[in-house]
């Protein structure tokens, strides 16, 4: 009896499209989680507003001082070194921000900001390359909002870049 399915991990990103849920909980998409810090009041929900398909996830801030709320998809396996684009679908009455969190060899993290996107009424494509550091193995991409609003991501994905050639 298989409980758990595996997510479809073909953007670069497990299930990227958020089309998968959880078994028995068709309101958590599978292998992503949410997460918040500082004093800020967010609401998480598995959206039918989508990009694609029929699901999106939307974070909601409804009051706000400090902090952020955050979606984040379960790591995955990354090159040392490599260099890699993010990119999803979002729509956002705030600015809203992308930050990594790279995971170390030796199991602590490494947190990168790698851009900050402006609100939009309508969905627009979000773009972010980056080189991984020295010394890590894994990575997961935080999506969210540091203010008050909402935002609502699809399509997420994660794509090797060829090396720079050294002339």
């Amino acid at each position: 009896l298989k409980l758990v399915e595996s997510p479809d991990i073909s953007s670069g990103v497990p299930n990227g499209s958020f089309e998968q849920t959880f078994p028995f909980d068709n309101t958590r998409p599978l292998a992503w989680q949410t997460g918040s810090w500082g004093t800020n009041t967010p609401a998480f929900a598995l959206a039918t507003d989508a990009h694609s398909g029929s699901r999106s996830a939307s974070v909601a801030v409804s009051s706000y001082t400090s902090g952020d709320a955050k979606w984040y998809f379960d790591p995955v396996s990354v090159v040392p070194n490599g260099r890699y684009l993010y990119s999803d679908y979002y729509k956002s009455n705030a600015e809203s921000f992308i930050t990594a969190r790279f995971t170390r060899t030796d199991g602590t993290y490494q947190y990168v900001t790698l851009d900050r996107l402006p609100a939009s009424a309508a969905y627009v494509n979000a773009k972010s390359g980056f080189s991984v550091p020295s010394q890590v193995n894994a990575l997961t991409i935080f999506r969210g909002l540091a203010r008050a609003g909402s935002l609502t991501i699809d399509d997420a994905a994660l794509t090797a870049l060829p090396p720079v050639a050294l002339v």
